[in-house]
């Protein structure tokens, strides 16, 4: 099983970490930059994933309870 959301989160924090700290040569500074940008896409994925499990409930005109596919863009 892959990493989990908090996991990717941890470790894009702590590469931000160091690379804002400026203590790492040019070369290093890539790799991590390179990770880093592994983990943000991991967290995406996973959150896109997350968005199409959750429903919203609502609702309808004659007051039954209706399940809606949650969209973020329906702010």
């Amino acid at each position: 099983m892959g990493e989990t959301f908090e996991e990717h989160l941890r470790a894009l924090e702590e590469d931000v970490r160091v690379l804002e700290a400026g203590e790492v040569g040019l070369s290093e500074a890539l790799g991590i930059y390179e990770r880093a940008i592994g983990h943000l896409r991991a967290c995406h994925e996973i959150l896109g994933e997350m968005e199409q499990r959750v429903k919203i409930l609502t609702e309808d005109a004659d007051g039954n309870l209706v399940e809606k596919d949650f969209s973020a863009s329906e702010e």
